[in-house]
């Protein structure tokens, strides 16, 4: 059997990061292409099935935002932002347009082949692994339904568009009905990145969004809540 390696799209606009980012990628593990702008980027995603993109904010034709969030409106392509901002703010606004992972720079090249890897591997691999919401069997609660073998959800009979993240969040959460799960579990389980309160942001904004696709009040939560300083806790 032939195992096709990932395709990564790395989107900078300056030569010397893009190398970076391509030798910390090489093949075999990773296949790499690259753009270094907004427009070059779309353009490679029209021609070529892409699996991962590295995406960096300033471009010379468009913010990285602004390319993200055109990105998320019919896309679910996993995107790790890669910027040389380590301000809370950006991290916050990047993983609130759709970002899987935010890296700052200069990062380690070992390390940031592994959050691709890691990335990867929730959104390629919706069979595989423990714990992540992708084993068998229908989860029922009064007016919500997360099928894990179709990985659907139905809330209010209506379906709920979740992305891969999102459903592997929930489920997950939903497995442990009842009982509070941190936000380092989370991130081991749901992620599979190390944890640490680093990266407590990017489960916080998931949970926000999990919590509006399933049309609840974020002030009064019904089925995610929060056990402050702790984690999250699913009520059925």
């Amino acid at each position: 059997m032939t195992i096709v390696a990932p395709r990564v799209l790395v989107v900078d606009d300056e030569a010397l990061s893009r190398d970076f980012v391509t030798e910390a990628l090489r093949s075999p593990i990773h296949e790499v292409v690259h753009a270094g702008d907004a427009r070059s980027a779309r353009q490679a995603l029209s021609a070529e099935h892409v699996d991962l993109m590295v995406l960096d904010l300033g471009l010379p034709d468009e913010h990285g935002l602004d390319l993200l969030r055109s990105l998320r409106l019919d896309d679910d392509l996993p995107v790790i932002v890669l910027s040389g901002s380590g301000a809370v703010s950006d991290r916050v606004a990047a993983l609130r347009m759709g970002a899987d992972d935010y890296v700052v720079k200069p990062v380690d090249p070992s390390e940031l082949a592994a959050r691709c890897s890691a990335v990867l591997r929730r959104t390629r691999g919706h069979s595989r692994g423990h714990g992540r919401g992708d084993g068998g069997g229908r989860l029922r609660f009064d007016g919500l339904t997360i099928d894990t073998d179709a990985r659907e959800v139905v809330a209010a009979g209506n379906v709920v568009d979740l992305t891969v993240t999102e459903f592997n969040l929930l489920a997950h959460l939903a497995r442990r009905a009842g009982r509070v799960v941190t936000r380092d579990e989370l991130l081991t389980e749901v992620w599979a990145v190390a944890p640490g309160p680093e990266r407590w942001p990017t489960v916080t904004e998931h949970i926000r969004r999990v919590r509006l696709k399933l049309g609840e009040d974020p002030r009064h939560p019904r089925r995610i809540r929060t056990a402050r300083g702790v984690g999250y806790r699913f009520v059925p």
